[in-house]
């Protein structure tokens, strides 16, 4: 198995956690923002892609 590096970020707002809500055949889940890093990417620059392809 290849190892990949992820970064995630903890929003916190108002006493709120935002989380990003999926379902699979399991049922429901909660993943932090954040995505798998690109080669030659930067963790903080991991971290704004993950939340552009979220949120935008």
């Amino acid at each position: 198995m290849k190892i990949r590096n992820s970064a995630k970020a903890i929003l916190i707002h108002e006493n709120k956690l935002l989380v990003i809500k999926h379902k699979d055949q399991d049922g429901i889940f909660y993943l932090l923002p954040g995505d798998g890093q690109i080669p030659g990417e930067t963790l903080p620059g991991t971290v704004k892609r993950g939340f552009a392809g979220e949120f935008c």
